[in-house]
């Protein structure tokens, strides 16, 4: 087996001035998982994806990712935030606003190459968002937004995705579609998320992990257990 594209060793971390939120955790994330965090509001999870991201810092312990010691942020590792109904007010179509995931990738600052149209073209089909390019970000369904936010972050090209409750405020059948769509991702894409949908992540996942201030590994296939401490 590979080695870990992610991994955290003996990693501590709290805010100022309230209790620690880890102390001497080891995680590790591998080419090709589907790895789904779940657990109580308040327990970690999203600081955790933060963590990785290089958007906080442990206060001690280490982070690699890709074997380098994890200092700022990874053109490597794509993120898509919780569900931001602020984009509502964007006044942006879908095609301006994935781009920003190329611009903001750090390979430039001011303008997009051929190549870059190219792969933002690559991420609108790969979302099949493509055919609603052209329209404002203000005329999307909620299932729509949450496609356009994993387009831009796919825009960067990146090797990991990582995606905080990328099914929140969204009705059944458009979580099924937006996991659908992740299970294509994961054949080329490493994907670590956020949620709170048992049913999907036990579905869906191939390993999934119980963050409460702690971190223990759950079979994703028995979930029942986990499902009545979650709510």
């Amino acid at each position: 087996m590979k080695g870990p594209i992610i991994e955290m060793q003996a990693m501590h971390f709290g805010y100022p001035q309230s209790e620690a939120v880890f102390e001497g955790i080891n995680f590790a994330v591998f080419e090709g998982d589907f790895l789904a965090l779940i657990g109580p509001n308040g327990g970690g999870k999203t600081t955790l994806l933060k963590l990785m991201l290089g958007l906080l810092t442990p206060s001690k312990g280490q982070i690699t990712v890709f074997n380098n010691t994890l200092s700022s942020a990874n053109p490597k590792l794509g993120y898509v935030p919780q569900f931001a109904s602020h984009i509502q007010d964007f006044p942006l179509t879908v095609w301006q606003f994935v781009s920003q995931g190329r611009l903001n990738s750090g390979r430039h600052n001011f303008w997009l190459t051929r190549t870059d149209k190219k792969q933002i073209q690559h991420a609108l089909k790969a979302t099949n968002t493509e055919h609603f390019a052209k329209r404002s970000l203000t005329q999307l369904s909620g299932g729509q937004k949450q496609r356009v936010l994993i387009a831009r972050a796919l825009a960067s090209e990146p090797q990991v995705l990582l995606l905080d409750e990328p099914t929140a405020h969204l009705d059944t059948s458009s979580s099924l579609k937006i996991f659908d769509l992740l299970t294509e991702l994961n054949q080329h894409t490493t994907l670590v998320l956020v949620s709170h949908d048992m049913e999907l992540v036990n579905r869906y996942a191939n390993k999934v992990v119980n963050v409460n201030h702690g971190l223990s590994w759950q079979p994703s296939k028995n979930m029942n257990n986990l499902e009545a401490n979650h709510q």
